[in-house]
C-alpha cells in the first residue's frame, strides 16, 4: 500500500514538473492535456487519475512554484531581528522570485494579465497569507517601540497596495539581469517612504 502511494506521489511530481516545462514553452491557453499526457508517457486518460483538468496542473505547478518561495524567504530572513528590514528582505525576495519565475516560464508573461477564474482564486488564499505576514511584521515593530501604528490591518493592506502596484513593471516588464540594482533601490525608496513620510520633520 505505502509502495503504491509512494508510486502515486512520484507520478504526480512527474507530471507537475513536465506540466511546468510545456506551461513554460507554451503558456497555459496552448498547452493540451494530449501535449502533457505525451510528454509523461501516459494515456490522457490516467491523467485524470490525478488531475481533474489542465487548469488542476497549473495550480500544482504554481502551488509548487509558491512552496520555493516560502523557502527562499525562510532563508534570507533567518537571524533577522529589525521588522523593517524583514519588510524590505520579503519584498525583495518576493520580486526576486515572480522575475526568476518568469523567466523560467517566459510564456506565462502572455498570461499575466489574464482573469483566470482559478488563478484569481489561488491569488486571493496568497493574498490572505501575505497580509497575515505584513501584520505579524507590524505587530513586532510595534511590540519592540519601532513603529506606532494605530491600525495594523490598515497599514498592512497600504503596504501591499504599493507593492502590487510596482509588481508589474519591477517584476514583469523589467526582467533584464542589470535591472536588479535598480530594483533594489526602488525597494529601498518605497520603504523609505512608507516608513518615514515625505513631510519634513523640525
Amino acid at each position: 500500500m505505502k509502495k503504491s502511494i509512494q508510486g502515486d506521489l512520484q507520478i504526480k511530481e512527474l507530471i507537475i514538473k513536465k506540466a511546468g516545462e510545456l506551461f513554460g514553452k507554451f503558456g497555459l491557453s496552448k498547452t493540451t492535456l494530449e501535449d502533457i499526457a505525451k510528454e509523461v508517457g501516459m494515456a490522457k486518460s490516467s491523467l485524470y487519475y490525478y488531475f481533474n483538468s489542465k487548469e488542476q496542473i497549473f495550480s500544482a505547478v504554481l502551488e509548487k512554484e509558491t512552496e520555493i518561495f516560502k523557502q527562499r524567504l525562510l532563508s534570507a530572513m533567518q537571524n533577522i531581528l529589525d521588522p523593517r528590514e524583514k519588510i524590505k528582505i520579503y519584498t525583495l525576495v518576493r520580486m526576486q522570485c515572480m522575475r526568476d519565475l518568469l523567466n523560467m516560464y517566459s510564456a506565462l508573461r502572455e498570461d499575466y494579465l489574464k482573469h483566470y477564474e482559478f488563478i484569481q482564486k489561488m491569488r486571493e488564499s496568497y493574498d490572505k497569507q501575505e497580509r497575515e505576514l505584513i501584520e505579524s511584521f507590524l505587530t513586532e515593530g510595534n511590540d519592540k517601540g519601532i513603529f506606532d501604528i494605530k491600525n495594523i490591518s490598515l497599514t498592512s493592506y497600504a503596504i501591499i497596495i504599493a507593492i502590487k502596484g510596482f509588481e508589474y513593471e519591477w517584476a514583469v516588464k523589467n526582467l533584464e539581469k542589470d535591472a536588479q540594482e535598480q530594483i533594489e533601490q526602488n525597494i529601498e525608496l518605497l520603504l523609505n517612504v512608507l516608513f518615514m513620510g515625505i513631510v519634513k520633520r523640525q
